[in-house]
């Protein structure tokens, strides 16, 4: 399936990409799993995710993911729940390999969005103490080895 025509959309870029010196390289982002601020949705994780190629190139390397496996043309856009049966993930996953087509082109953020709403809280919490301190926090004590709280967080509690 070609990455050109109506069957496809652009949001920002009108004419096919195509690395050249001038321009120079192409990258490709998306994200899945954004939910503005409720950092508590049934969604729990956040992924942005990039790669280094152009139109001309990722047109030739979906279609041959498509012929190995087997996803035919009427599946518009490829999402990894389509990757999901059979030997597909394996297939996919050979694009990342030291001798795939997208071998050290490609980025991949995760984030746990509990994770990033408890580190905020706790940013929150800690911060001023940590500024006035004018120091970070680097405690790396073993489990239940917690350094006594200062008097100003005590009193806090």
């Amino acid at each position: 399936m070609p990455l050109t025509g109506a069957e496809y959309q652009r949001l920002t870029q009108t004419a096919p990409t195509l690395d050249s010196e001038t321009d120079g390289r192409w990258i490709a982002c998306d994200e899945s799993g954004y939910d503005g601020e409720d950092l508590l949705s049934d969604g729990r994780y956040l992924m942005v995710a990039g790669v280094a190629v152009d139109d001309a190139e990722a047109e030739l390397i979906v279609r041959e993911l498509r012929k190995e496996t087997h996803i035919q043309p009427t599946v518009r856009d490829l999402k990894f729940k389509h990757f999901q049966r059979g030997d597909r993930l394996e297939k996919l996953s050979r694009l990342w390999q030291p001798d795939g087509a997208l071998h050290s082109r490609c980025s991949v953020y995760v984030v746990d969005k509990r994770y990033g709403l408890i580190s905020k809280i706790i940013d929150l919490l800690v911060e001023e103490e940590a500024y006035k301190r004018a120091s970070t926090c680097t405690w790396t004590g073993g489990p239940g080895s917690w350094p006594e709280p200062s008097p100003a967080m005590a009193d806090a509690r």
